[in-house]
């Protein structure tokens, strides 16, 4: 499952609190629609490059009661693999 910005800038995309609302909104339906067809999920695997307040606002989101572990990975596009 993928979510994304069309034509997202890497630096100015974010520029009002409502984007960040809409991210969360849009996070947490996602998370929905992963626990309805894998309700034995035992882990959600989550590779996010976005800004810092969508990382917080996707935190928020999970609910540990709700839904499985969710395992994240840090993405920086300094470091090389």
């Amino acid at each position: 499952m993928d979510i994304g910005v069309a034509k997202p800038d890497p630096v100015t995309w974010l520029v009002h609190p409502d984007q960040v609302s809409a991210f969360r909104r849009v996070f947490r339906d996602s998370l929905a629609r992963i626990r309805e067809p894998v309700p034995r999920c035992t882990r959600i695997h989550v590779f996010a490059a976005v800004p810092m307040p969508c990382a917080v606002a996707a935190g928020q989101a999970i609910n540990p009661r709700m839904h499985a572990p969710v395992q994240l990975y840090q993405f920086d596009q300094r470091e090389q693999a």
